[in-house]
């Protein structure tokens, strides 16, 4: 069993590929495994791998691949499966709490290889990514930002969400989410249904943290010009 206390990394995410194609992972589990961190910005960076584990009853698990391993800290991200792709959107931070850009990486084979990694947003700011949700011709990132509050990091995060086009290239500019919070906000996931919005966050993580769950109107958060994901 995992648990904060135990493996003191930042988040663990499970996600169902919905697949026609037997050799691909049913359930995959994506696990954000550093093995060095640092919150210096005049020290050297460590490593971070991203691993990835598979399974099939959600019991019983086996290491599947690396994702990628760089020398940034790799905290959040999400995982997307469409038309046979995996893409992996995950945050690229030069030291902890400090700037960050949101990249993509792709896979053709079910996870075993991954290339491709393109910048999304670039590290202007201390961007946390949550969900990527896709349409029928674009996606919609979700994510909180420092970028109000520069080098104040979660303890001033706001909530935004910016249109991509399929080749994960902004189509527009990033728009804030009013979601009536007064406190720092970690946003940890986003799921759109019924007309309802629910958006799942840390309220004061590096404090409090709260765990908590708000739910607003689809019709205001997008436009009647807008659709959502």
């Amino acid at each position: 069993t995992l648990t904060k206390k135990s493996v003191p990394f930042l988040w663990i995410k499970t996600e169902i590929c919905r697949n026609t194609r037997p050799s691909l992972p049913v359930k995959t589990l994506w696990l954000t495994l550093p093995l060095s961190r640092n919150a210096d910005s005049n020290a050297a960076n460590g490593t971070y791998t991203v691993h990835t584990y598979t399974s099939k009853d959600l019991k019983n698990w086996e290491y599947h691949s690396d994702t990628l391993t760089c020398q940034n800290n790799l905290e959040d991200g999400d995982i997307l499966y469409e038309n046979g792709i995996l893409y992996y959107v995950f945050e690229k931070e030069m030291y902890d709490k400090g700037p960050s850009s949101l990249n993509v990486i792709s896979s053709a084979d079910g996870g075993f290889t991954w290339s491709g990694e393109k910048e999304i947003l670039p590290a202007d700011a201390d961007h946390e990514p949550a969900a990527c949700l896709p349409d029928k011709s674009s996606y919609t990132l979700y994510y909180s930002s420092d970028s109000q509050n520069p080098g104040k990091s979660y303890a001033s995060a706001s909530v935004y969400k910016i249109k991509l086009d399929r080749e994960f290239t902004p189509s527009a500019s990033a728009v804030p989410i009013d979601l009536q919070e007064k406190q720092g906000i970690l946003l940890y996931d986003v799921s759109i249904k019924n007309k309802e919005s629910y958006f799942l966050y840390s309220q004061n993580y590096l404090t409090d943290n709260r765990l908590i769950l708000k739910s607003i109107s689809s019709s205001w958060l997008f436009p009647v010009t807008e659709k959502p994901p």
